[in-house]
């Protein structure tokens, strides 16, 4: 979940040059966690630390159209994709950035449900399309 991403965050930046960009999704605005925690992240590294709420009651998933511009305008060819949540998004995920040609080590995952549901390959298209063309 977001907590310990956040707990990763801020070590990370304590300790190296990193610009970290969180993309949090969650159903409805209610249910957006820790934004206390997010917020001194934000204040204390506004060069390099960001947090963008995902609502997919009303922005779709996080491979909605417009959540991958957000993607294509952040990432590059250093970017690490730690990929947690659902099976769902995440084998979608996982396989856009294979497909894209994002090195192995560059993904890593958690996964808390939904572990062996197939990607749908018009999400994996799309996201490889908007990965691809940010690197």
């Amino acid at each position: 979940g977001l907590g310990p991403v956040l707990g990763f965050a801020e070590e990370a930046l304590e300790a190296s040059t990193l610009k970290l960009t969180v993309l949090a999704g969650f159903r409805e605005a209610e249910d957006v966690c820790c934004a206390a925690a997010v917020e001194q992240l934000r204040e204390a590294y506004p060069e390099r630390f960001e947090c963008r709420y995902v609502l997919s009651s009303a922005e779709g998933r996080v491979s909605s159209p417009d959540v991958l511009a957000s993607v294509a305008q952040t990432a590059d060819a250093e970017t690490h994709f730690h990929l947690i949540g659902n099976g769902a998004m995440v084998n979608e995920w996982k396989a856009g950035l294979a497909k894209a040609g994002v090195p192995e080590d560059l993904v890593t995952t958690e996964t808390y449900f939904n572990h062996k549901v197939e990607a749908d390959d018009d999400v994996v298209d799309r996201i490889a399309a908007q990965v691809v063309a940010a690197r």
